[in-house]
């Protein structure tokens, strides 16, 4: 059984339904420890303030595994991987350029909280972004066909709205301490 965001049973101090959770858990980990695999996974301080809702969790779940985040290239790789799952390709030099771009968009901050999913999110963006250029290129069928599947450092950049977001969400990030 895993547990992703564990430590939301905990955040602000738990709510009822939050401990209750936690004592179920501990409960049946108890009764069950030859046949049952319990994984609470999370952001590191998140989970240390879990560890502390209750006695029982730390003696319970006293093996931890803290994973690396990402690099900026390892993210554009498996953005590479993600849009060839989807029969898209990558454009020549796209691999480094779009790590160049994440460094320049994106707070360490935002690269580490959102990791492996960036990698997802931001090829989803980009298969949109392509289509609308691709719509609006003036380009003839033909053209149109045969960049139709070619994901472009322009199908990466952020637009003004997601620009906007972007810098709303560093700001948030930035007043919650849940956060890594």
């Amino acid at each position: 059984m895993i547990f992703e965001q564990a430590y939301s049973l905990a955040s602000n101090g738990g709510d009822a339904f939050g401990r209750e959770v936690i004592r179920t858990l501990l409960t049946e980990v108890e009764n069950h420890r030859s046949d049952l695999l319990v994984i609470l996974a999370g952001y590191e301080q998140p989970m240390e303030e879990l560890m502390d809702a209750d006695p029982g969790l730390r003696s319970r779940f006293n093996t931890r595994l803290h994973l690396k985040d990402y690099s900026c290239n390892e993210i554009s790789q498996i953005a590479e991987r993600t849009a060839k799952k989807k029969t898209f390709t990558f454009d020549k030099g796209l691999l480094t350029g779009l790590c160049k771009q994440m460094k320049k968009i994106y707070t360490p901050l935002q690269i580490s909280q959102e990791n492996g999913r960036m990698a997802v999110n931001l090829v989803e963006r980009a298969i949109e972004k392509l289509a609308t250029r691709l719509i609006n290129s003036g380009m003839n069928i033909e053209e149109i066909r045969a960049a139709q599947s070619i994901l472009t450092l322009k199908d990466f950049k952020p637009n003004r709205t997601e620009t906007k977001q972007l810098a709303k969400e560093n700001a948030r990030r930035n007043q919650n301490k849940n956060y890594k």
